[in-house]
């Protein structure tokens, strides 16, 4: 007990200068497809209940990066400002709800721009790696990382 007490104002001091982990999260949800018949309904206002409920898990507002309806630069610099903001020890959560493809074993977000007309190569080219994001998000730092994918596929 004397060994306890003599070492819990150490440990408090510790706790009190070690970096406080996060949860920080990326929402996406993508509806306004441009190509005929390719628009979705439910993926934004999916998103958007997703990240409304994120603060009642303990992510702070200030840490939920929203992006919607994004074009294939908006979501490679929303992706990349996000992976960025990631601390060591940090909880990294993300949504994706829109168009999704698979090519040759690797999986794909589609922006609102892309043309589903297209063949493989052009869609890798006009897409944005779900397994690139995946990667990126191990090297990260962060403790823990979930990724959730609720993407409709139609190849």
């Amino acid at each position: 007990l004397l060994l306890f007490l003599l070492l819990s104002p150490t440990l408090a001091q510790d706790r009190a200068f070690a970096p406080q982990a996060r949860r920080v999260a990326l929402v996406i949800g993508n509806n306004a497809y441009r190509a005929p018949g390719a628009s979705l309904q439910a993926a934004k206002p999916d998103a958007q209940a997703v990240a409304a409920e994120l603060p009642a898990l303990g992510f702070n507002p200030a840490d939920i990066v929203t992006a919607y309806d994004t074009d294939l630069n908006a979501l490679k610099a929303v992706i990349r400002r996000f992976l960025l903001s990631i601390h060591e020890g940090d909880t990294a959560f993300v949504y994706y709800a829109g168009h999704g493809a698979e090519v040759k074993g690797r999986n794909y977000l589609l922006p609102i721009e892309f043309n589903p007309e297209g063949d493989e190569l052009e869609l890798v080219d006009q897409a944005y790696s779900a397994q690139d994001l995946l990667d990126r998000l191990e090297a990260s730092g962060a403790k823990a990382r979930v990724l959730v994918l609720d993407a409709c596929r139609n190849n």
